[in-house]
């Protein structure tokens, strides 16, 4: 069976030659060693500053090209491919120190290197009720935050399940 068989057997409560199997994220440091160079997609500070500089394109190229790869190296049967940032302007935030800044609204960030992938946003004590998005009301994806969910289909469709993750909670 090809590894996207696999999946839909399962998804069709049919049994499949191997129980599939694949991973909803892979520390960048570990990519690279499968991969055998250095990446952009999900190494998190990186991919923050690529931004910056305006490197949006390369950072989606590297993303489909891990995305298409890594799965035939590690032997996954589906990958999972975030949603893109869109593509706009990404100003340069004013540093605070070597991992923490403000944007452009005024929000403090930081990034712990020790961790990883996360971004976490100093504590917002200000926020009320009235600030949670209304989770009836429509949501709108720009085309472009699609660009390498599109990418990695282009590449791989024929051979692995891709779960696309939208750019909403972190949900599938």
């Amino acid at each position: 069976m090809l590894p996207r068989e696999r999946i839909i057997a399962q998804l069709n409560h049919r049994e499949s030659d191997i129980v599939p199997m694949g991973e909803n994220h892979i520390h960048a440091e570990i990519v690279e060693k499968f991969l055998g160079r250095k990446v952009l997609h999900g190494n998190g500070f990186l991919e923050l500053k690529a931004l910056w500089d305006g490197r949006r394109e390369e950072l989606i190229r590297d993303a489909v090209d891990v995305l298409s790869k890594l799965p035939r190296k590690n032997g996954a049967d589906y990958v999972r491919v975030p949603a893109s940032p869109p593509d706009r302007p990404y100003p340069r935030p004013k540093m605070l120190g070597e991992y923490s800044w403000v944007d452009e609204k005024g929000r403090h960030f930081h990034f712990n290197p020790e961790i990883g992938q996360q971004i976490s946003p100093e504590y917002n004590t200000e926020l009320t009720i009235d600030d949670i998005p209304d989770v009836n009301e429509n949501f709108v994806v720009h085309p472009s935050e699609m660009d390498a969910i599109r990418g990695v289909i282009a590449r791989i469709k024929g051979t692995h399940f891709i779960i696309a993750r939208l750019p909403l909670d972190g949900t599938f």
